[in-house]
């Protein structure tokens, strides 16, 4: 079943200032980290929040202290025609959010950016011999090759517009709004345990994918593709990424934020999260810091979009993955590139960008690859956690307050020291959760995470 929306969700006025959210923030208090792990896709529910195997991972989740788990909701099949939203995503999202709520979880919901065809740049409407392949959603050209990653808005106010009119209407879903556009079952309000992240590592080509050659060249001009999904003859790599990608992003952020406040009262907001590695604009991967002060600092762009000003969202989200020069690890400390030195270059730029102090930092995406096995992994997850709560708790400026562990939890495969597989299982066919029992380094990282802000 798909509803139309007539006319798109539009703040007049904001219904909180930036003075309020702040102080929001700094109730909240920097004592006191919440603790996250997981997620779950539409192609892959990792948390099991669709099948009965959610109640064996809760238990060990219970043991993690954890407070919350992850999706990621793609926009694409949230609204797949303009103005036609898709209600089976959205009463999936519902009872995936019960699910957890019952299983004694909050739930962190990230929409990713992933437009819709009607949505997306005009590089990214086109197949391989540079023909618009007339598709709806997600779509993809039925025959030929097409960019990885998913592909980026294009630069429009109609962009913007539409991809907060689909935030309004999952927050309508969740608040069990009766008639909501979604068609979500009416009547309970999850809101409250719900928290947004607005974006989905858009500073990298996988997830913000411009279909540009690093060159400045579109992917299917002739003599530019390659079969291995990069850009031939010296024109680079797939996804260039430039400031106005950033200015964009800004604009979709603080529309969605806007909405948020004046429409819902929601207040759980987050800008990113942004993948906070090194790299240069024009590329595939520009810098993180440098992206995210772009974003405060965006450029008006009056011939492709309508602006409109502020930084209305409420957190600020960082995601780590790798450091220090090895893609493989995520060190906390003690060379340069280290998780520690990427925080604190953040904290030092939301201080000269900020009124105060009061905006937090979400860590919603910490990886480490698992090089050296098991316990060099939950050495690395531990040593990070304790640095953590050693060096921003009860901060007075930007505290961090989540730390959300990626990924979980099956513990099948060769997938499972980067996927932090912290179940073990003794059914040979993986088929049987009820089988998983928990990893001991996992149950000794448990125990250094019940500390917390201490």
């Amino acid at each position: 079943m798909k509803t139309r929306l007539l006319s798109l969700l539009v703040p007049l006025a904001i219904a909180c200032s930036q003075s309020d959210v702040s102080k929001s923030e700094m109730q909240l208090g920097a004592n006191h980290v919440r603790i996250g792990f997981g997620v779950t896709t539409f192609s892959d529910d990792a948390l099991h929040l669709d099948d009965s195997g959610f109640a064996t991972v809760t238990k060990y989740l219970d043991h993690l202290h954890s407070d919350h788990v992850h999706m990621r909701v793609p926009w694409c099949r949230m609204e797949p025609k303009a103005g036609v939203y898709e209600s089976s995503t959205f009463t999936r999202v519902q009872a995936w959010t019960k699910a957890a709520i019952a299983g004694g979880q909050d739930i962190l919901i990230s929409i990713d950016t992933h437009a819709p065809y009607f949505a997306r740049r005009d590089a990214l409407q086109r197949d391989d011999g540079g023909n618009y392949f007339n598709s709806v959603g997600c779509g993809k050209p039925q025959t030929g090759s097409y960019p990885d990653g998913d592909p980026a808005p294009e630069y429009s106010t109609e962009a913007y517009e539409h991809f907060g009119a689909s935030v309004g209407a999952l927050l309508a879903c969740l608040r069990g709004d009766k008639g909501n556009v979604a068609g979500c079952t009416p009547g309970t309000n999850l809101l409250s345990h719900v928290m947004l992240e607005v974006g989905d590592e858009t500073n990298w080509g996988a997830n913000w994918q411009t279909g540009q050659c690093e060159s400045g060249k579109r992917w299917y001009e002739t003599g530019i593709w390659n079969q291995d999904k990069s850009c031939k003859n010296g024109n680079g790599d797939i996804g260039r990424i430039d400031p106005t990608d950033a200015d964009l992003f800004g604009e979709i952020a603080n529309y969605t934020a806007q909405i948020a406040h004046a429409s819902y009262g929601f207040d759980r907001v987050s800008l990113g999260g942004v993948f906070m590695h090194s790299g240069d604009w024009g590329t595939n991967h520009p810098d993180g810091t440098k992206y995210i002060s772009r974003i405060y600092d965006r450029v008006e762009h009056p011939d492709l979009w309508k602006h409109v000003p502020g930084h209305a969202w409420d957190k600020v989200a960082l995601h780590f993955g790798g450091g220090c020069g090895d893609p493989h690890t995520t060190p906390w400390n003690g060379c340069s590139g280290s998780m520690k030195e990427r925080i604190d270059d953040v904290r030092a730029m939301l201080r000269d960008k900020e009124n105060d102090g009061g905006k937090a930092i979400w860590i919603t995406g910490l990886l480490d690859d698992g090089s050296g096995g098991e316990q060099a992994q939950s050495d690395r997850l531990t040593q990070i956690w304790k640095g953590i709560t050693s060096s921003y708790c009860g901060v007075a400026s930007h505290p961090i307050t989540m730390v959300k562990f990626a990924r979980l939890p099956d513990p099948n495969s060769t997938s499972d020291l980067s996927h932090i597989g912290f179940l073990k299982t003794n059914d040979a066919a993986n088929t049987d959760p009820k089988s998983w029992t928990p990893k001991q380094d996992y149950k000794d990282m448990g125990d250094v995470l019940a500390k917390n802000c201490e």
